[in-house]
């Protein structure tokens, strides 16, 4: 698919040394930076995209099996239960896996994770959690740009939240708080200058103005759907 020949070639791009091509603000880069390892040992293309979608996967199947046991008390016998919920998400994982070429999976891990920590009972009591809700939630917006708006409005009204409903735990809750979108901000800002940078203009992606183009009565580009002519490559590496 498109999805999967842009990734990979952005990742072509970072072994090569062409970082100025390969900044872009269309396609999150995590994903690409992701397979570079598997590239670099010279396994073919899809193999490499096939592989990371594996272990992305499986990490999210132990998070959510894990969630599930803490969730439902890991002391009870629900070890038919938990076989019905692997056989169910091999499933759907397996459908993201081989046959998707998107960077969805990912994003649902990064999610997962991200909303994992913020409801654990820990987040409450341990400072740390801000930091690693922040982490979490840049590593969202690095896989896709539009996880970054969710990620800090959720964030920030999930807090006001807790601050309403654990009123005695007002000190780490707003350290959290202010540490997590501190996080989130410092790390998203890295890639936040540099395509602002390239473009010349303030941005955090430009994925949304292409979308909206795409659909829009002055359409002049090119999209997978819809062929006017045959346009040369954008750059000099380009596929």
């Amino acid at each position: 698919s498109l999805n999967v020949i842009q990734y990979l070639s952005i990742s072509h791009k970072y072994i090569s040394g062409d970082f100025e091509n390969a900044i872009n603000g269309v396609w999150g880069p995590l994903i690409s930076w992701l397979l570079i390892p598997f590239l670099s040992m010279h396994i073919p293309d899809l193999f490499s995209f096939k592989i990371l979608q594996i272990l992305i996967g499986l990490i999210l199947l132990i998070g959510i099996i894990d969630f599930y046991l803490k969730l439902f008390n890991s002391d009870k016998n629900i070890g038919n239960e938990i076989f019905v919920l692997f056989l169910g998400f091999v499933f759907i994982l397996s459908y993201y896996i081989f046959f998707t070429g998107t960077p969805d999976l990912l994003l649902l891990t990064c999610m997962f994770f991200y909303l994992y920590s913020i409801i654990s009972d820990k987040y409450i009591i341990n400072k740390k959690g801000g930091v690693i809700s922040g982490f979490l939630g840049a590593l969202a917006y690095y896989t896709k740009a539009y996880a970054l708006p969710f990620f800090i409005i959720h964030f920030i009204l999930i807090n006001l939240y807790f601050l309403v409903k654990y009123p005695e735990k007002k000190e780490i809750l707003k350290f959290n708080l202010i540490s997590g979108l501190f996080v989130s901000i410092l790390i998203c800002s890295v890639w936040v200058i540099l395509l602002s940078n390239k473009y010349g203009y303030f941005t955090y992606s430009t994925a949304g103005s292409y979308n909206f183009s795409i659909v829009g009565p002055e359409y002049k580009g090119i999209h997978t759907f819809r062929f006017e002519k045959l346009y040369p490559p954008v750059n000099n590496t380009a596929t």
